[in-house]
């Protein structure tokens, strides 16, 4: 009958995992960082970080916060759009660094 306690097959526990990335993934994150390359990224880019600097300065209404007294939903609205352009900047440079890394 044999022992019970015994390992069966040649794998210990300790074989290190493999990551399989998708190829539309990859496809996506290569589009991405072309995209982020342009020139047409640069001015969205410039865009964008004009208006991080808007809502930084202003009220979401268009009101200047020094001339102002902003609520604390004021400040939640603001915060809340300049951390989704931030993280749509971020995505495209850290697809961008992820291609430029793969080709390494």
């Amino acid at each position: 009958m044999g022992p019970q306690n015994a390992v069966i097959g040649d794998s210990f526990g300790i074989d290190i995992p493999q990551t399989q990335v998708q190829e539309n993934d990859l496809v996506a994150e290569k589009s991405m960082a072309k995209f982020s390359k342009s020139n047409e990224f640069k001015k969205l880019k410039e865009h964008i970080e004009s208006r991080i600097a808007f809502y930084q300065t202003c009220l979401p209404n268009g009101e200047m916060v020094a001339q102002s007294k902003p609520t604390a939903e004021d400040w939640r609205v603001a915060n809340s759009i300049i951390g989704e352009f931030k993280a749509i900047l971020m995505s495209y440079e850290e697809a961008r660094e992820a291609v430029e890394n793969a080709n390494k």
